[in-house]
């Protein structure tokens, strides 16, 4: 069509356009209908007619309708309001039976508090501690047993406990990334410990004043607890039962709720924190008056966070929760016929680890097992002689600048490594981890070789574990001969080159001096890349390490040792045999991460020398596939 033709066709249709676009009441069904038009006639200029002014003319007159559609479009100032109106009730509600599942859990643990108060006199003490129960009971006698919420200034004091109950709520929801299990604890011992207070307050006949006095502001603070224990409940159901996703995309999603509803809870925190610090403290306050602000906020957590939510899933949400945008899910598939960079050997060393996860967790589990139970054997009730566990807090270090936390975690972690005290540790650090190793590199060579791993017979699998024993004995005669620094020092620089060499003898299926020379041989030049990968994935290993044997970990074994109706001895053997038993399972996680680092180094430095994949695919240079046949042609 000419250019006169298209424009005396359709100058009526635009001129109507222009018209609708300048009039005041706009008709929605008539603008939609011509702007679709509109751009179709747009198209179709800038596809005959590139250069002429008729593709400029209807290009503006789309952008018109562009800009009036922004123009008018709303602003995110309501997006806030839309939060506590909808998006936060519609989350809570879908995470209900997490919430229900957290207000148990705390409700259980403070009966059990209060029974376990009951049964034993001197439980008190070990939840709160002397000083806080003699300085309590001082307080009762002067006539004042709530005087504790009298000791600081009123500013000093809601500032410390807002900040106190926030990192109490905060732990609550991040421990649930640990399968959930971490948020449990937590709220199992906030239970305890609140029940037990209370029963204690019952015995010394305050009851009634402690009641009226704590409950203030700990309607608002214990709510929040249980609201962020249905969040780190949500994250944790995430990892659990990831449904259709896979399970890093269920957790994705899931963190990101549950930290709405974080969010949601903060102004909560706060306000008890401001309560506690300025209103608590008038205990000489009519009864009537703290009963009223104690009715008033369980009235507030029941409707916006209960019966709200119930209301408006009946009446329907205005939006549906925009869940983050997931990446689809990528095969889990390491190449191993490529020259890998340092980054390229940490992301495909996890990559193992979570297709392998199951299997290294069952291996680490039973290696734990078996090294605790013969500890046990060996040393009995003379076991505290040789290890000792010091209790710390991660989130002292994080806000307290408590540096010394880290050597107390080194001290936990490598103690099993000082076999001047035991000489049995030699022997059960070098045969039980040389089979854990041999185990894991056994895996490898599965993943390398693919199709063609052939399994091998049950002396081939003996002789390597022999082989691992040799070399796992040079790891711990380094702290045998040194000293505790140096041997980090030498652990640090020559670990690498006996794992590699491990697994040269494993892989290629060498003696002891092929295998050392097929390891130097590898590395040549490239000592520097080695010690490199090493330690940093040596640092890696060991935060994470010191994040699970911090708060999380101490938590639970408190919750043990108050339930243990044993003398003191036993009970002491009983909390060290679950501490070496969580240790070794922290070492036995740990080991794949370095054997993997070392495993993906290894095919690197062999594609480096042989280039056996590279060959092979200049071989396949110009070699292509029928789309039907699928015969090769070149």
């Amino acid at each position: 069509m000419r250019e006169t033709n298209f424009i005396k066709q359709n100058k009526d249709k635009w001129k109507e356009f222009e018209q609708t676009l300048k009039s005041n009441k706009k008709d929605p069904d008539k603008l939609s209908h011509l702007f679709i038009e509109i751009t179709d006639d747009l198209s179709y200029s800038r596809t005959f007619y590139p250069n002429r002014s008729v593709r400029v003319y209807l290009n503006n007159l789309a952008q018109q309708i562009f800009y009036n559609i922004y123009k008018n479009k709303k602003s995110g100032k309501g997006k806030f309001r839309l939060f506590w109106t909808d998006e936060l009730p519609q989350l809570v509600w879908e995470a209900r039976r997490e919430m229900l599942l957290s207000a148990v859990l705390f409700f259980l643990a403070f009966l059990i508090g209060a029974v376990s108060c009951a049964n034993d006199p001197n439980f008190i003490r070990t939840i709160l501690g002397d000083a806080y129960v003699n300085m309590t009971i001082a307080n009762i006698e002067s006539g004042d047993p709530m005087a504790v919420y009298k000791q600081q200034n009123e500013v000093d004091m809601s500032f410390g406990i807002t900040y106190n109950n926030a990192m109490v709520a905060f732990m609550t929801f991040i421990y649930g990334a640990l399968y959930a299990i971490g948020t449990v604890g937590i709220m199992i011992y906030n239970g305890v410990m609140i029940g037990s207070f209370h029963y204690f307050m019952y015995e010394q006949g305050v009851l009634r004043e402690s009641l009226l006095t704590v409950w203030i502001h700990g309607t608002l603070e214990i709510s929040a607890i249980i609201i962020a224990g249905m969040a780190g409940l949500t994250m944790g159901r995430g990892l659990v039962f990831p449904g259709t996703y896979s399970r890093m995309q269920s957790f994705r999603r899931s963190a990101i709720r549950g930290l709405k509803i974080m969010v949601g809870i903060m102004p909560i925190i706060v306000a008890a924190g401001f309560i506690e610090g300025f209103v608590t403290r008038y205990t000489e306050a009519p009864e009537i008056l703290r009963l009223g602000i104690i009715l008033a906020s369980l009235s507030f957590i029941l409707i916006y966070f209960v019966w709200y939510p119930w209301i408006k899933s009946k009446e329907g949400f205005a939006t549906k929760v925009k869940d983050v945008k997931l990446p689809p899910s990528k095969p889990l598939k390491i190449n191993f016929g490529r020259i890998k960079t340092s980054g390229e050997i940490f992301t495909d060393t996890f990559v193992f680890y979570r297709k392998h996860f199951q299997y290294l967790f069952k291996t680490g589990f039973f290696t734990a097992i078996a090294y605790t139970g013969l500890i046990l054997l060996i040393l009995g009730t003379s076991l505290a002689q040789y290890v000792n566990y010091y209790q710390w807090s991660f989130w002292n270090i994080i806000f307290g600048y408590d540096l010394e936390a880290i050597g107390l975690h080194y001290q936990n972690l490598f103690q099993y490594f000082d076999q001047s005290e035991f000489n049995a540790f030699i022997i059960l650090n070098t045969v039980l981890f040389a089979g854990l190793s041999y185990v894991i590199n056994l895996k490898w060579v599965e993943e390398m070789e693919g199709d063609s791993y052939q399994k091998r017979k049950w002396w081939q699998h003996t002789l390597n574990v022999l082989k691992g024993v040799v070399i796992f004995g040079m790891i711990n005669a380094l702290y045998l001969f040194t000293e505790s620094g140096w041997a980090v020092f030498w652990l640090s620089f020559l670990s690498p080159i006996l794992l590699l060499w491990y697994f040269a003898m494993v892989k290629e299926r060498l003696d002891i001096f092929n295998g050392l020379g097929k390891a130097f041989s590898l590395i040549g030049s490239r000592w520097g890349t080695i010690w490199g990968v090493f330690l940093s994935m040596l640092i890696i290993s060991f935060m994470l390490s010191f994040i699970l044997g911090s708060d999380f970990l101490w938590k639970y074994i408190d919750i043990i040792s108050w339930n243990l109706e044993l003398d003191e001895l036993t009970s002491e053997l009983v909390l060290d045999g679950i501490l070496t038993f969580v240790f070794m399972l922290m070492f036995s996680m740990i080991l794949p991460i370095l054997i993997g680092s070392i495993a993906i180094f290894y095919g690197s430095l062999q594609e480096i020398k042989d280039a056996t994949h590279l060959q092979e695919r200049i071989k396949n240079i110009g070699v292509k596939h029928r789309a039907f046949g699928m015969e090769k042609e070149s």
